[in-house]
């Protein structure tokens, strides 16, 4: 692993990644998942490092283009579907609506955060997560 010289003052930066063996490795499997377009979860306890790694991965990639989704209580599939419109643009076409990235070059990767955190309706299901499946 190369050795890094970090200014104190930045090893709290969220951004600030140290690479190790187990970085190495995480990230060299998320960039064969995303060239391959494929899609996956990542799961683990909280701090574990999954958005870090993530943001560290994607800034590599240059033609991927990330949406930050951070769940709450009150998500919406409204609020699914205007942040859509925000980095999408929508065809009819004769097998229905299809959206597509407005950047032609780029994939669009929807990272969803805390995706366990919307509020179950009267049936005790999230309905968030039934518009997203």
């Amino acid at each position: 692993m190369p050795v890094v010289d970090i200014d104190p003052r930045q090893v709290t930066d969220a951004d600030v990644v140290i690479t190790t063996v187990d970085t190495n490795r995480h990230q060299e499997v998320l960039c064969s998942w995303l060239s391959e377009k494929r899609p996956f979860l990542l799961c683990g306890p909280p701090g574990s490092g999954k958005t870090m790694t993530l943001m560290a991965t994607l800034k590599k990639l240059t033609d991927m283009e990330m949406v930050f989704i951070n769940f709450s209580s009150s998500t919406t599939p409204e609020l699914i579907l205007k942040t859509f419109d925000q980095y999408c643009e929508t065809k009819k076409t004769n097998h229905g609506f299809i959206m597509s990235p407005s950047q032609a070059n780029k994939w669009l990767v929807i990272f969803c955060d805390e995706i366990n955190l919307p509020a179950c309706d009267k049936y005790s299901t999230q309905i968030v997560i039934t518009f997203l499946r």
